[in-house]
């Protein structure tokens, strides 16, 4: 079994949609909050993603020295497919942002504007960088990924969650994502939490 988070980026604060002073403080503040022993830290190819990487793994490297969860990578590999500006400027068009401001999520506003057909296509890609990730991870290893919202969702609709699953999963905040769990044996994956930013993970 291997275990992966996909986490949102952390609070767009700063100067043309980067990550500022607050971001950088959320990251990090959660990244020494946490106790989970990652092996593995991914991050998509937008600066956001690789700010928020940077962040929370500075918070890792801030905690007790406790071997099994003070972990600083030699390395973050850049992930493409969970969201770069290609996708944004595919979806971001005026019927898309008159549905999310109608209400709808993004990731509904996608299947609704877009159709479920090229919605899908999307949802592929998230699901091949997906495994990129957990074939770069070594059997019960954890990992952790900093990447977009609706790209996270897109995955987690292609790896077959319900819809209601759906529903309850596509309006993550910031640093909140999902977790996902990869069976090696028969590779499969399924959804196994949320992350919400005050209650770690629950199931």
């Amino acid at each position: 079994m291997k275990i992966l988070h996909l986490r949102r980026h952390s609070i767009k604060d700063g100067l043309n949609g980067t990550i500022g002073l607050k971001g950088i403080r959320l990251a990090s503040r959660l990244g020494y909050e946490s106790s989970e022993p990652f092996a593995k830290i991914f991050h998509g190819p937008s600066i956001r993603t690789s700010q928020t990487a940077l962040a929370f793994t500075y918070g890792l490297s801030c905690r007790p020295r406790v071997p099994t969860i003070n972990f600083v990578p030699k390395s973050m590999p850049i992930i493409f497919g969970l969201g770069d500006d290609t996708f944004f400027s595919e979806i971001g068009t005026d019927k898309f942002k008159k549905a999310v401001k109608g209400g709808l999520s993004k990731f509904a506003a996608i299947r609704k504007v877009h159709g479920q057909e090229k919605a899908m296509g999307w949802a592929k890609r998230g699901h091949l960088a997906l495994m990129t990730m957990f074939d770069a991870m070594e059997d019960n290893e954890k990992g952790v990924g900093f990447f977009h919202s609706p790209t996270i969702e897109l995955t987690a609709w292609v790896c077959k969650a319900t819809e209601s699953g759906i529903a309850k999963w596509s309006r993550l905040g910031d640093m909140e994502g999902l977790v996902f769990a990869l069976d090696t044996q028969r590779r499969e994956i399924r959804i196994v939490g949320r992350i919400d930013v005050e209650t770690k993970v629950h199931k």
